[in-house]
């Protein structure tokens, strides 16, 4: 099983590196270095992921309290696996320790979220790292199109992914992560 889409190109199917105008399938290049050009020369990542399922269901199960419980790990894993069907993520105790298995998982890291090229996504990931004398913890977050969701409803505005004044204050490092089929 290919873990992560690096690499796309076209070619010749007895020759998978070769590039040859873009009129054979597909081949991925895979995390261990090897062409994959079973399955009549496509290989996906497995399994599948739905990020407008993910958002839905974020929005609908955010917790009943009007800040949340600190439980944005534990929320957005649910909305990932349970509303958006990836199943093969792992669950990390701690929110800000999210980036690497979304990574491995099939998502891409992107850059800039303000870059015209990498626009919001409904379903991506905000991981956000912690601040000095905030919850160490740090946070985690999915956008829905009109909001950034964990444990509750955020607001904030263009910083909406900073789920409180002292992120905003601090602003600490995010990882944006989008899966890859977006693109």
């Amino acid at each position: 099983m290919v873990m992560k889409l690096t690499k796309i190109e076209r070619g010749n199917p007895s020759n998978p590196g070769q590039k040859i105008g873009g009129l054979y399938p597909m081949a991925f290049y895979g995390l261990d270095g090897d062409w994959d050009t079973q399955r009549n020369g496509l290989r996906w990542p497995e399994p599948r992921y739905n990020g407008l399922f993910a958002a839905s269901y974020a929005r609908e199960h955010v917790s009943r309290y009007q800040f949340g419980e600190g439980r944005c790990a534990h929320y957005v894993y649910e909305a990932i696996t349970n509303g958006g069907g990836l199943k093969t993520l792992r669950r990390m105790a701690k929110a800000k320790d999210y980036g690497f298995q979304l990574s491995v998982a099939g998502f891409i890291r992107l850059l800039s979220p303000h870059h015209p090229e990498t626009m919001w996504r409904v379903g991506m990931i905000a991981v956000i790292q912690a601040y000095p004398g905030g919850n160490s913890a740090g946070h985690i977050c999915i956008w829905d199109s009109a909001s950034w969701i964990s444990d509750f409803v955020q607001t904030g505005g263009r910083d909406g992914y900073y789920p409180g004044p002292g992120y905003r204050q601090y602003r600490p490092a995010v990882e944006f992560f989008v899966w890859y089929g977006h693109f």
